[in-house]
């Protein structure tokens, strides 16, 4: 009876240990389902018309900013890596400096008044002359004017002129909208969230398939009511360049004076004045 009497004592010791396990297991369950995000339904794809008004509506939202962050420039023609400050009003007031590990400045890229200046600090030379897509390739290796870069890099959209628009679901959580020119060929694409509007990747394309270039946003952050992506990656193919732009800080129309557009040569700087 003794030995009998244990082994109902240890079987209804493991049945209690393992009524307590299930409970644990059942509570941990319940906590979880409890603290799950409600799912948000998406809504209804709207007329590609109020996108286009949506993103023309956003274009003058920011007339100037100043930013730190580190920004990587990779072409057959320009490589380089560094922290930068930048500063830029609309429509294209523009200054970039990158600084080297040791906080000593490497190069000044500067817009202001169809000007461009860049300063290269190593060589103690500074270039200057009236502003084009050729000079500005020369220093930044992408088919953008400096209005346009100014644009992508606070996370706004460029339309390109079309005839007509359409938009899409692609999957679950991205909707596109496609700008069409002559013969419905897309000139450019927009891929967007459609809960919140922001967009995450642009690609426009040029007269080959290959001169595509691609832009994605992320790491987006509230600045004084304005959703900003601080991390932009810029892909432009014809060119074979890259660049990805990470922001540490940002500030949202600055008052910025005009001296700050212009450079000059310091003291033993040889000036190099640029084709027209």
């Amino acid at each position: 009876m003794k030995r009998r009497s244990g082994t109902l004592k240890a079987s209804c010791l493991k049945l209690a240990g393992s009524r307590q396990i299930l409970l644990a297991l059942l509570a941990f369950s319940f906590a979880g389902c409890a603290s799950l995000a409600p799912v948000i339904p998406e809504p209804p794809l709207p007329e590609a018309s109020a996108l286009v008004d949506h993103f023309r509506a956003q274009q003058g939202r920011i007339k100037s900013f100043v930013a730190r962050g580190r920004l990587r420039v990779e072409s057959p023609q320009v490589n380089y890596q560094a922290k930068i400050t930048l500063a830029a009003v609309r429509p294209a007031r523009f200054r970039l400096t990158a600084i080297d590990f040791f906080g000593r400045s490497m190069m000044t890229l500067a817009s202001n008044q169809g000007e461009i200046f860049f300063l290269d600090h190593s060589r103690a030379r500074l270039y200057r002359g009236p502003i084009s897509q050729g000079t500005l390739k020369r220093f930044l290796p992408f088919n953008l004017k400096i209005s346009d870069i100014i644009t992508f890099f606070v996370g706004g959209v460029i339309l390109s002129s079309h005839q007509e628009a359409e938009v899409s679901r692609v999957e679950p959580g991205l909707w596109r909208l496609s700008l069409l020119g002559p013969n419905k060929a897309t000139k450019e694409r927009i891929y967007l969230d459609p809960l919140n509007r922001r967009v995450l990747r642009i690609e426009m394309s040029f007269k080959a398939e290959d001169g595509l270039m691609q832009i994605e946003f992320s790491d987006y952050r509230d600045l004084e009511g304005q959703e900003i992506p601080f991390h932009i990656r810029l892909t432009d193919r014809q060119e074979k360049a890259e660049l990805i732009l990470d922001y540490q800080e940002l500030k949202l129309d600055f008052e910025l004076p005009d001296r700050l557009f212009n450079l000059s040569a310091p003291p033993g700087v040889e000036v190099i004045d640029l084709p027209g």
